[in-house]
């Protein structure tokens, strides 16, 4: 109950760059670029007590990361890639016959369009699109527009 140290990042291009926090797991990108997982999924009971990485994620730029109840979204390059273990309520993204994925997945309409911010909630997902960028604003403007009334 008292903040340590973890010693895995604590040498030379290993350092921890990025945090993030989810309901009962944490997230860690190294100064490799590195995504590494540790805490307890709360649906599948899966437990890492220590760093491990996500080897399905290897090679990409991860840009940013939310974290849900137990979904995670990245975005990394010019994709969106979501999972998290069911149930699930729309918020990852990758249709609505597959509503849920306990590997990482890229989100097919998002693809190709720079996100550098995302945040993720409990059934919800705010993206944050760089329409500076010409070919992510040619995509962005053909995406539909949904509107809820008051």
């Amino acid at each position: 109950m008292v903040p340590r140290l973890i010693k895995f990042f604590d040498t030379q291009g290993r350092g921890a760059r990025n945090v993030y926090c989810g309901a009962t797991f944490s997230l860690i990108v190294n100064e490799l670029g590195v995504l590494f997982l540790f805490g307890q999924n709360k649906k599948t009971g899966e437990a890492n007590m220590y760093p491990k990485p996500v080897q399905d994620l290897s090679g990409w730029n991860i840009t940013d990361i939310g974290c849900g109840n137990t979904s995670i979204i990245i975005s990394a390059d010019d994709t969106l890639i979501a999972w998290g273990a069911s149930p699930t309520y729309g918020e990852l993204g990758i249709g609505e016959f597959q509503k849920s994925s306990t590997v990482p997945k890229e989100v097919p309409k998002m693809d190709n369009i720079k996100i550098p911010q995302v945040a993720m909630g409990y059934s919800h997902t705010v993206l944050l699109v760089d329409t500076d960028n010409e070919s992510t604003k040619q995509k962005y403007e053909k995406l539909p527009e949904y509107t809820i009334d008051d």
